[in-house]
């Protein structure tokens, strides 16, 4: 009977995670007024979902990672309590949620580990993030600036693409790894860019080292940048204004300080300084930034996740954090010493999070992290079943 529920349950938690994702992309267009609701719904339903599936789970796993993922969660649950910072239900949600998913599909793939349904949807899914992409790009951002919210949104053809790499054949990956890119270049995002391209890079690379002799690994290599300098080259030559536009983004870097992100680290940096010793070792509580600091007016984040959990969560808040990604890092040299498979997603996956994390939003809210949280679940819940397997 439970196997049953959780089958179900993961099913449901699953779609209700991508319709999410598709319904926040096109809520920010403002077009459609009911895709604020229909959001809302489908992450509620998401999350208490989510929330019955981990209350299902018959005992904690004794693996560190899942572990510390447990201690971080209850942390931020206790400095949530203590400061009374809630803000029920969005703020609560958006605080569960991504670690609750790493822990449910790390469970159900130790377990089971057959994603039939992933497989035979994420190509659909990440057909529609693209076209959403293209959407929000071609309505407000004019082809290559525009609203910070609507452009954030594109991102999600980054944190997606490990699910369709993990899911999806080689070729296809490879088509579509080039999509994201070329979808970033119009949004003209510097952070975006980056990793698309740095991320691809580093997929390619480690995707080469684990196949083949040293010969074999040298052509691929070769073949990988001559397609990479062709795709850019033609980009260049086909949407040239674009591209210069955002090569003059780039070359402006010192001067916009990263459209404003340094003048938000110094003053919350400031704040911080300037608080208490209880308020420094436990934080602020929960979206203080967001709700209360309001940085430039505005109700955003710092751009920043680990400053985010330093004025939050204090100085515990930050080290857990820190620790948290270190533990992260080194699944991904154990994988690179095994020379395990999935090894080259979870390499840019890694480059996700670490850009994302520094320059934008990444640990401190439930959206942008989703698919990334089931592919980490997924892939350390594949290593998880088969040591034990083998024992």
């Amino acid at each position: 009977m439970v196997v049953n529920l959780k089958n179900f349950l993961i099913k449901i938690i699953f779609y209700s995670c991508m319709f999410t994702i598709i319904a926040g992309m096109l809520r920010v267009s403002g077009t459609i007024p009911a895709l604020g609701n229909i959001y809302y719904i489908f992450k509620y339903f998401c999350s208490f979902a989510s929330l019955l599936y981990f209350i299902l789970m018959l005992k904690i796993d004794n693996n560190k990672f899942i572990g510390l993922t447990f201690f971080l969660i209850t942390y931020i649950l206790l400095v949530t309590i203590f400061t009374s910072s809630f803000h029920f239900p969005r703020g609560f949600f958006d605080i569960i949620l991504w670690p609750i998913l790493i822990v449910i599909f790390y469970d159900y793939t130790k377990y089971r580990g057959d994603y039939p349904f992933i497989k035979k949807s994420i190509l659909f899914f990440y057909i529609a993030v693209i076209f959403s992409c293209i959407y929000l790009i071609r309505i407000r951002a004019g082809g290559i600036t525009g609203s910070g919210t609507v452009v954030f949104n594109t991102y999600f053809c980054l944190t997606m693409l490990p699910l369709v790499l993990k899911f999806q054949s080689d070729k296809r990956g490879k088509f579509l790894a080039v999509t994201s890119i070329l979808v970033l270049l119009f949004t003209a995002k510097r952070t975006g860019i980056l990793i698309a391209i740095i991320g691809c890079v580093a997929y390619y690379i480690s995707a080469t080292k684990i196949s083949g002799s040293s010969r074999q690994r040298l052509k691929k290599y070769i073949k990988y940048i001559l397609i990479l300098a062709l795709v850019m080259t033609l980009a260049y030559i086909l949407w040239r204004e674009q591209i210069d536009k955002v090569l003059l983004r780039f070359n402006s870097l010192s001067e916009d300080e990263g459209s404003g992100r340094l003048d938000i680290w110094k003053y919350i940096i400031y704040l911080f300084n300037n608080s208490n010793s209880l308020q420094k070792l436990f934080g602020h509580g929960t979206h203080s930034i967001l709700y209360n600091v309001k940085p430039n007016g505005l109700d955003i984040f710092a751009h920043n996740s680990f400053l985010e959990y330093l004025y939050d969560y204090g100085v515990i808040g930050i080290s857990l954090l820190i620790i948290y990604v270190l533990a992260i890092v080194k699944k991904l040299f154990s994988y690179m010493k095994k020379k395990t498979n999935d090894l080259p997603i979870l390499v840019y996956t890694v480059v996700v999070m670490i850009f994302l994390s520094m320059f934008s939003y990444f640990f401190e809210q439930s959206y942008i992290i989703l698919p990334i949280s089931i592919v980490l679940g997924i892939i350390f819940g594949e290593e998880k079943k088969e040591n034990l397997n083998e024992s």
